[in-house]
Order: structure tokens, then sequence, then C-alpha cells
């Protein structure tokens, strides 16, 4: 399974201070589609976006104010990984994770700023479910993130 190709970004020591000050937790939610996430607070990338140094830089599609968009979120199953739209245990449930730092990424012709995150939790519950430790998005393995902003490169 192809991965996902990271790069890391030039961090100033601002960037890091906010984001090691921002929560790392989360509630586990499933949408009706079946798509499981943990979501997040939206002040990180409220906090986050400003100091992102892309001019061309937008907010993430599904981060308006629409009550449809989940807002700040980290994808744990993707739809296209269930065989069967079922419920996970576990829903309500706090999720810890832990900041690792803030990388860029490509897939196809888009651009991404993430915040990347670790939760073993996260990959035992994916494992629980017959699935790789790891979500896979498009045909790639991808890591746990929050996504903070897309760019045209």
């Amino acid at each position: 399974m192809p991965k996902l190709v990271l790069s890391s970004m030039p961090q100033h020591t601002v960037v890091e201070a906010v984001y090691q000050k921002l929560p790392d937790q989360g509630i586990l939610c499933q949408s009706d589609t079946g798509y499981v996430y943990v979501k997040v607070a939206d002040d990180i990338i409220y906090r986050l976006f400003p100091l992102i140094d892309i001019p061309t830089k937008q907010l993430p599609d599904y981060f308006s104010n629409s009550t449809n968009n989940v807002g700040a979120h980290i994808s744990v199953i993707y739809e296209a990984e269930l065989q069967e739209n079922r419920t996970i245990a576990g829903l309500g449930k706090t999720i810890y994770f832990q900041k690792i730092g803030i990388c860029k990424a490509r897939l196809n012709a888009k651009n991404y700023v993430v915040l990347m995150v670790k939760a073993l939790e996260l990959e035992n519950l994916r494992v629980q479910h017959g699935l790789s430790a790891k979500p896979i998005y498009q045909g790639f393995e991808v890591e746990f993130h929050i996504t903070i902003a897309s760019y045209s490169a």
C-alpha cells in the first residue's frame, strides 16, 4: 500500500508554541454515512491557520458554518473502508492524541498543511474492526492528522 508523502515545514518557535498549547483530545463520532472521526476543537484551526505562511492557503472545504460540516477533526475510518455502514463501538468516548508537528502533504492535485498526531487508541480501534492500523484514503495509507489548510502550488 503506498503511503502519502509528507514533507516537514520549517517551523518557527511561535507555531510550535501555539500548537503545543492547543487541546489534545476530542470525541469519537460517526456520520450518517459511516465516516468515523474524532471531533476536535475548531480553535486548533482558527489558531494555526493565520500562522501558516502560504499566500494561497484556504480553510479546508469541510470547515464552514454549515451544520453539515464537521469542522476540525481527525479522520479515523473513511466511508470507503467499511464494507457496510455499521456503527462503531465507543462513540462519544474522549480520545487523547499527541501532537507531532506540522507538515505539508500532496494528494493527487491538492496540497495540504496538516498537524500530525499520534493516537495508538485509534490504531487499535481500526484493527479491532478488521482494518489496517492507519486510514486508507484514495488508495494511500495516511497518518492521523488535523488538516489546517489547503493551498494551490
